[in-house]
């Protein structure tokens, strides 16, 4: 049974979500995040979209700074008909995109939404998002928290063929 329980506790650490101490080369708008502060919101951004494509994905930070698990489990946007919180799992040679009903942001511990992995899917985005446009991003937590983000969109990275889609 103690085997089975830190075979269990060890998996867990594995799949942990990032915090933000393990981001500290990322470049990008950054926010001192003050202890015991319920929740803090760090570097939320959008990749401009191509020409004729309906949807991006924004990315952020979130930091939860109370003894207590939060869970973030709806967005809205002022820019996209509909706005739901996705992840991106690599299958082989394949990137699959599956809706999440929440994303848990563990006690006294952050998130980040980043290229790869969970994301805000922005889809029947009204009019296409160019570098240095902003919008706004309403997060809805399961307590009935609501917080909105200002969201700065960015150019494609260097050698981004694919566009807006390619790397969630």
């Amino acid at each position: 049974m103690r085997m089975q329980l830190l075979a269990l506790c060890l998996a867990g650490a594995m799949i942990a979500p990032v915090t933000f101490a393990d981001h500290a080369g990322h470049t990008g708008a950054h926010h001192a995040v003050a202890s015991g502060e319920a929740v803090s919101i760090k570097d939320a951004w959008a990749r401009e979209m191509p020409p004729g494509s309906p949807a991006t994905a924004a990315y952020l930070g979130i930091h939860n700074g109370t003894d207590q698990p939060r869970r973030l489990i709806g967005v809205s946007s002022t820019v996209a008909e509909k706005a739901e919180l996705h992840t991106s799992r690599r299958e082989g040679d394949m990137v699959r995109m599956e809706r999440l009903e929440a994303i848990e942001i563990p006690a006294n511990g952050g998130v980040e939404l980043a290229p790869g992995g969970h994301h805000v899917m922005l889809m029947g985005v009204e009019r296409p998002l160019a570098a240095g446009d902003t919008f706004s991003l309403t997060l809805e937590f399961a307590d009935g928290e609501t917080r909105a983000v200002d969201v700065e969109v960015r150019g494609q990275a260097p050698g981004d063929a694919h566009g807006a889609h390619a790397d969630h």
